[in-house]
């Protein structure tokens, strides 16, 4: 019998939602792989070996949801923060990463993950939340607790949706009308012009840094628009900002004179320096050849994001550059 039962939980917190994913973690296998795919994780005969919420350090504050994978002898830990629409600590990303370099330290894991779960307009709205390292929205959850018919997944699917509904209440996050307007006729001109280009950044954020999807999941497209950088960000790279330094060295004598290899944060990128867009000013008075130049530098990206990929599927390192 179908179930079609109402659940209604009259307010759901963060803690609630921390409750949903630690069962979803314990028995729903496409929730686990979305985490995996998200992160690029490649693990073959992984279980779990814990699952803890609002694990505390003293000095460096708290994750909303430590889960903890068993993989023969490795051990990979997943650091989550959850938002519905809070906003962000100060250094609240930065203390993340210093937990999870404390885990290793401590031996809990071999090498850490860093999220953030939350709405989609909340993570299109918040500078913080495009710090940490991956993200998972939770319309990308709800889908997964849609397709499904058993209790448990409608009562979830229930209980995301009342928590969608109320960050889109919330007065914590405002999409603000200059950059707004701006954003949306950039994107008019981007599908005008470059079509190609699979930008994500949604028509109601404020769009101060733009993302763009390219087939290689290891890194993040990002337009700093105001900065006027284009960054092909390649996660948890900080480290090996020398093999970053070879690859842009070989793009640089292969036809992308203008790329150069920097760190950001705990990652490398491949930056393209482009003009700079004040999206404080009329759409109108940006230059369309300004324009053209950072558009041209996110497809050459890109490419370069697309070639990545197929060179990890045939084995390729840094080595062959």
């Amino acid at each position: 019998m179908e179930n079609s039962a109402t659940y209604s939980f009259n307010g759901v917190s963060e803690h609630d939602m921390d409750m949903l994913f630690l069962h979803a973690f314990a028995d729903d296998q496409d929730f686990l792989k979305l985490f995996l795919e998200k992160g690029n994780i490649q693990m073959e005969n992984a279980t779990i070996a814990s699952i803890e919420i609002s694990k505390t350090d003293s000095e460096l504050g708290e994750s909303d949801l430590t889960v903890i994978f068993q993989d023969g002898d490795n051990r990979i830990g997943l650091l989550i923060e959850d938002k519905i629409d809070a906003g962000a600590m100060k250094d609240q990303r930065e203390r993340y990463i210093k937990r999870g370099q404390l885990g290793i330290e401590k031996g809990d894991y071999d090498v850490f993950y860093d999220y953030i779960i939350c709405p989609e307009k909340y993570y299109q709205n918040n500078k913080e939340a495009k710090k940490y390292s991956y993200y998972v929205t939770y319309e990308e959850c709800r889908k997964i607790f849609a397709a499904k018919k058993d209790i448990g997944s409608q009562i979830r699917l229930q209980q995301i949706d009342q928590a969608l509904e109320q960050q889109s209440r919330s007065n914590n996050w405002t999409v603000r009308e200059s950059p707004n307007r701006f954003l949306k006729q950039y994107i008019a001109y981007k599908d005008a012009h470059y079509p190609m280009l699979n930008l994500r950044t949604k028509e109601n954020a404020n769009g101060y840094w733009t993302h763009y999807a390219t087939d290689f999941h290891e890194v993040h497209l990002l337009h700093k628009l105001y900065d006027g950088y284009v960054d092909l960000t390649i996660l948890h790279t900080a480290d090996k900002v020398g093999q970053t330094k070879v690859v842009a060295s070989w793009l640089q004598k292969h036809g992308m004179p203008n790329v150069h290899a920097v760190i950001t944060g705990e990652s490398s990128a491949l930056r393209i320096n482009v003009p700079c867009l004040d999206y404080n000013r009329p759409f109108e008075e940006v230059d369309p050849h300004d324009l053209d130049i950072c558009f041209e530098a996110i497809k050459e990206l890109t490419d370069v994001a697309n070639v990545f990929e197929v060179a990890a599927r045939l084995g390729y390192t840094d080595e062959n550059f």
